[in-house]
């Protein structure tokens, strides 16, 4: 299994935008490169300056870095490397942003009285600083990311302290506790302290009344939680996969929203205070989760005969929040009020394999045992019949082989999760649209699924965990497939992804996105076959993809975006039949033939959307041919000579100015690949 949360967190790095047009260019920039070096070693040397309007700072040879004056300080330009500790005098109110990120060799902050506020990642990455103590300060600001990713251990807060925003301690893996009781913060801020994995313990001030989302999510080793009374709210994934948490005590608060305790698989108990009146499906996926009750007085949450929580408005409508793990009966009855369930009610029982709806429900029906909503009429010429979302195929369910109802429109998030029993599934719905959000996630037997022509959205980790799943094709009108959609399909060998034929001819203007780690991990997967438009959303679609060599482009398809990078597709090799794909010496995969779009100027683009780096030794089409060199249209291109982000080469062949225009460059699809020279060679294609 992949770690999720740094799959989904590329690190991107922008591009250099060098553009050489003629040989004298390259020369230019081996100057400029000189006159860089020059001048870095002139910036080392440096041991004082200004960092302010009204401060300045000094370097000692023991790398202490001592900084005076008033107001507010930024980077001055000091040797980074150098400092191992920062002395900040009184008279500085404001340590700006980034002023000391990246300081790696940093381990001591004197914070001065004075200070009042800290910037936008100022400590970010200082991974050797241990400890913080600003008791002593008059700070009330800690800024988004300020201390994201640094080594600290312990944290020691001001009583003045009244905004700490997203991301402050984002990551801090060595902080064991943080006691906020002293400080005046009324919001936690979203990831404020996400994936802190050794927090063990926190203690909440009485003057919070929100808990953002992702507060605190990731915070695998945290163990308790007592809710102030002050806190009249907690959002969702605030407390997402805190593994190791056991007690929550939920003080007063009014509101919890769905997921706020996602996969929070140690909880077993939790009491609901009678001051809550909203609670979407908060507890989802808290397999361990047993013994709720309801505080008496609530007027809107409680236990059904079976065990279930529910909730009930003033009007007499009801919702099933959460079934818990525990409840042994193979078939569960739904009330005829009962109008909604609440995303990922069911999924923690594996035990229940049938539904049945009381009559007079017109908002639910069982059909073979499975769950789904009955929605309004969507007035399709093309349909006349009622439409369904599918809400929950029970976990327990023995059924090999599942159709999907005529009237289906949607397979609602975490519907099939977790069924060991189902292989194959089809669709009777011509009118299917959308998978949603982990629909088939953990179904370990499923083998084939055959996706229905409508079929538009597959949402993030849809079939993640599939790992029987051996082949797939997506239609044609699917434009987008979500971030781990297919994910640990360990099993899965062929990805196609459908043309389109209208009046004889290849319609490939409809188009699609696949977003990051789309098929992370599929191991076993050889071949993926494109017939559209289509645009890579992160550079990590295939990431770990071992067996995966190739990635068909046929005719008539286009990439607005291709990158690749061997540490996430080492093998990868992108082939066009029109066009030859280029692997450099780094082992950078990349594709010639293709349009950057409509922007004006390569220089709008703030990453290296097309990624050029090392020495372009090998070009490589459908045949294994080896060519040293191409052409694009007029200009020649040899063997190492693409050294920048982007394509902007150069004439080699005689001293005439014959470099590609920005127009052409952006339009260069249309340039035909011809080979220079061409050389035996072996190649791995």
């Amino acid at each position: 299994m992949i770690d999720k949360r740094k799959t989904l967190k590329p690190k991107c790095k922008p591009g250099k935008r060098l553009r050489l047009k003629n040989l004298f260019a390259v020369s230019v920039c081996v100057m400029a490169a000189m006159l860089y070096m020059t001048a870095v070693s002139v910036w080392a040397e440096t041991t004082s300056g200004s960092c302010g309007d009204d401060a300045k700072w000094e370097l000692s040879d023991d790398g202490v870095l001592t900084i005076s004056g008033t107001g507010e300080i930024s980077n001055g330009g000091w040797d980074s490397d150098s400092v191992i500790e920062v002395d900040i005098g009184d008279g500085i109110t404001d340590i700006g942003y980034a002023a000391f990120e990246d300081h790696y060799a940093l381990t001591k902050v004197t914070f001065p009285l004075t200070l009042e506020g800290i910037g936008g990642f100022a400590f970010s990455q200082c991974e050797n600083l241990t400890s913080a103590d600003l008791t002593d300060t008059n700070v009330t600001t800690i800024d988004y990311y300020a201390f994201h990713s640094t080594g600290i251990t312990s944290f020691y807060f001001p009583s003045t302290l009244t905004d700490i925003y997203e991301g402050a301690f984002q990551s801090c893996n060595s902080l064991t506790s943080a006691d906020l009781s002293n400080t005046q913060i009324q919001y936690l801020y979203s990831e404020v302290f996400s994936s802190c994995e050794a927090l063990e313990s926190v203690i909440l001030p009485d003057t919070l009344k929100m808990i953002c989302e992702c507060a605190f999510n990731y915070c695998e080793s945290l163990k308790s939680i007592v809710i102030p009374d002050s806190v009249t709210e907690i959002c969702g994934y605030a407390f997402e996969e805190c593994t190791s948490l056991t007690l929550v005590d939920l003080g007063s608060v009014k509101e919890i929203d769905e997921y706020a305790f996602i996969n929070c698989t140690a909880l077993e108990s939790i009491t609901i205070p009678a001051t809550v009146t909203e609670m979407g499906g908060a507890f989802k996926g808290c397999v361990s989760l047993v013994n709720i009750t309801v505080e008496p007085g609530n007027e809107y949450f409680y236990i059904d005969d079976s065990g279930a929580l529910m909730y009930k408005n003033t009007y007499g409508y009801e919702m099933i929040i959460f079934y818990p793990a525990n409840i042994t009966d193979t078939t569960y009855t739904i009330g005829a009020d009962v109008v909604r369930v609440a995303r990922g009610a069911f999924a923690a029982n594996t035990y229940l394999a049938a539904f049945e709806v009381e009559e007079g429900n017109e908002a639910l029906t069982a059909v073979d045992g499975v769950l789904l909503s009955i929605d309004e009429d969507e007035g399709r010429p093309d349909y006349d019949g009622p439409y369904y979302t599918i809400l929950c195929y029970p976990a327990g369910k023995t059924s090999t082989s599942y159709d999907i109802p005529a009237g289906v429109t949607e397979i609602d998030d975490y519907t099939f999760m977790d069924n060991t029993y189902l292989k194959e599934v089809t669709f009777s719905s011509e009118i299917f649209s959308t998978i949603g959000y982990g629909a088939f996630y953990g179904c370990t037997n499923l083998e084939s699924i055959e996706f229905p022509e409508g079929l538009n959205d597959i949402g993030d980790e849809a079939f993640y965990g599939c790992s029987s799943l051996k082949s797939i094709t997506i239609p044609f009108y699917v434009f987008q497939v979500g971030v781990l959609a297919f994910g640990d399909c360990t099993s899965l060998t062929d990805v196609v992804f459908e043309e389109k034929i209208i009046d004889d001819e290849n319609v490939n203007y409809y188009n699609f996105v696949l977003y990051s780690s789309a098929f992370a991990n599929c191991t076993s997967l050889k071949n993926v076959t494109i017939h559209r438009y289509f645009w890579f959303q992160q550079d990590n679609i295939f990431f770990n993809c071992t067996s995966l060599e190739k990635v068909y482009c046929t005719p008539g398809s286009e990439a607005a975006e291709l990158r690749y990078y061997k540490d996430y597709s080492p093998n990868v090799c992108l082939v066009y039949p029109d066009y030859n794909a280029v692997q450099n010496s780094d082992g950078v995969y990349f594709i010639s033939g293709f349009s950057l779009g409509d922007e004006e100027s390569l220089e709008d683009y703030t990453q290296a959307e097309l990624y050029y780096g090392g020495d372009y030794t090998n070009a490589i089409d459908s045949s294994d041919t080896v060519y040293t060199g191409f052409e694009i249209g007029d200009v020649e291109f040899e063997a190492g000579e693409m050294g920048c982000d982007y394509i902007v080469g150069y004439n080699t062949t005689d001293d005439d100015d014959q470099s590609i225009s920005t127009s052409e460059i952006l339009d260069f699809k249309n340039y035909e690949l011809i080979p220079v020279s061409i050389t035996e060679a072996d190649s791995e294609a």
